[in-house]
């Protein structure tokens, strides 16, 4: 559901209690020796993300004091069947899968600072066919600082081991939708700026970094790829009246494909009708390399509420997108026999497949929400691009149908209709574009019930139907999945 229209001065509430930082209040530097005055050289082998995390987690227990801790956990027990797991049209059978999930996670507040960290543990057990077994391990830190009363800071890390049909939609890495099992390793940091221009206005910077490594990734069609990846967003909120908000947001990123480099060496022989001339070509060269795909989008956009309970929300723009593919390189040495002459003729070319193509696209997001006396409704709507496992840039445009209804205090169902529209950037045909086509339907009905004040149960089913237009072939799955949560009390010091 979207959230309420937020006025610019809210970017960063009130903290819940405790002192300020010790040396933002005085102006004292950090005593000699501690880690953060030292400046001493990391570590040998010491990774850029394992520094980065060091001074996330670091930042604000050492430089302030008179702070308040928390410290809570959650853990569930989970079961799930499913027809057709992987929605393929090829031979499959019924999976049932079992597992344990448990999160810790804390955090350090005082009056001009907080940090929060977290700790996700997912795990599944598919009996009878190991394969599909996976643990993820989710490691998050988002730190705040509120340098004045119109600015404030913050700095937010994470590292992931997971999978990648952890769920079909990866929201992780915005990949769209994924329909294999890799292993995947992922890091990210990104600090971020906000200002107050008045009470009305708000500036925001953000800049992101992120690593992604596959593990097994020779199990895919033609491999999945490592990406280095950098953005940067400039955004600007403007509150017109107590009911509209009107947004604008610049936004350039850098996408880099890891596209390992092989050797490769083949020998051709060829031959005229008439059998005078006779070739042997002998072709060596490398492929792989690094790819890129750049985009710049600027799009604007309004919240509007109509009513107490009623918020629509639009944006819209354009992205230019550029795409760079390392390609093959290399040289072919041929020797030409001619009957009748005495010695070959002998040449050598060089040859480069690599290629640049630039592409313009709209982006559009749209959201509307309602608010019931009992529950609530919402739709939702986006047209987008983003590269898949293969480093191949895909356009997507998704519906999404929602709502949820408070049948007790204790019993709430909800359920969500989810269509999805897949294919190559800027369309195309032939074999290529008719690949990447696709349309995927979901429906998804389910309840929570609260036992107790820490007990919970889940109950729900879910419908996937992909339909692959260029072979007009049709894949189904129906699932189950019951989970019981527990999630003690908070604790706090």
């Amino acid at each position: 559901m979207p959230n309420p229209v937020r006025k610019p001065a809210e970017v960063l509430r009130s903290p819940r209690r405790g002192g300020g930082c010790a040396g933002a209040a005085t102006g004292k530097l950090l005593p000699r020796g501690s880690v953060l005055a030292t400046g001493s050289a990391p570590v040998r082998g010491q990774s850029l993300f394992s520094r980065s995390i060091g001074w996330v987690l670091a930042l604000a227990p050492l430089a302030c004091s008179a702070a308040e801790l928390s410290l809570g956990s959650s853990a569930s027990l989970v079961q799930e069947f499913n027809t057709n797991l992987f929605v393929t049209t090829a031979r499959h059978r019924e999976t049932w899968g079992e597992g344990f999930d448990a999160g810790l996670h804390g955090g350090l507040a005082a009056e001009r600072w907080e940090s929060l960290w977290s700790a996700d543990f997912v795990n599944r057990w598919y009996p009878g066919n190991s394969t599909l077994d996976y643990s993820n391990k989710l490691f998050s830190a988002r730190n705040r600082l509120q340098l004045t009363p119109r600015s404030s800071l913050a700095l937010n890390a994470s590292y992931n081991m997971d999978s990648t049909l952890t769920t079909l939609n990866d929201i992780t890495t915005n990949l769209g939708y994924v329909f294999l099992r890799l292993q995947r390793n992922s890091w990210s940091l990104s600090p971020s700026w906000i200002y107050l221009l008045n009470e009305r206005t708000k500036l925001s910077t953000q800049y992101s970094h992120q690593e992604t490594v596959y593990e097994n990734r020779e199990i895919a069609a033609n491999r999945a790829v490592d990406s280095l990846s950098d953005s940067g967003v400039l955004s600007l909120d403007h509150q017109w009246s107590e009911r509209v908000a009107l947004t604008a947001v610049a936004m350039a990123s850098t996408y880099d494909l890891l596209v390992a480099e092989e050797s490769f060496s083949t020998v051709l022989f060829g031959r005229n009708r008439e059998d005078t001339v006779r070739t042997i070509s002998v072709v060596k060269g490398q492929t792989g390399g690094t790819g890129t795909i750049d985009t710049q989008s600027l799009s604007v956009g309004f919240r509007v509420n109509p009513t107490e309970t009623i918020q629509i929300a639009f944006s819209g723009g354009g992205q230019f997108n550029q795409v760079s593919n390392p390609g093959d390189r290399g040289s072919v040495t041929t020797a030409r026999f001619t009957r009748g002459q005495p010695r070959p003729v002998v040449g050598t070319r060089s040859f480069d497949t690599a290629s640049r193509s630039t592409t313009l696209t709209e982006i559009l997001s749209a959201e509307a929400s309602k608010r019931f006396d009992k529950g609530e409704a919402g739709f939702s709507y986006e047209k987008s691009l983003s590269p898949n496992l293969l480093g191949t840039l895909i356009s997507n445009e998704r519906y999404s149908f929602s709502g949820s209804y408070p049948v007790t205090d204790r019993v709430t169902a909800r359920m969500r209709l989810t269509v999805n529209e897949s294919g190559l950037s800027g369309g195309g045909s032939g074999q290529l574009a008719g690949f990447y086509r696709r349309s995927l339907l979901e429906i998804g009905a389910g309840v929570n019930w609260t036992l107790t004040d820490k007990l919970s149960l889940d109950a729900n089913y879910a419908y996937r139907e992909l339909e692959y237009p260029s072979s007009q072939s049709l894949a189904q799955d129906h699932a189950l999945y019951l989970r019981l949560n527990f999630t003690p009390d908070t604790m706090h010091f």
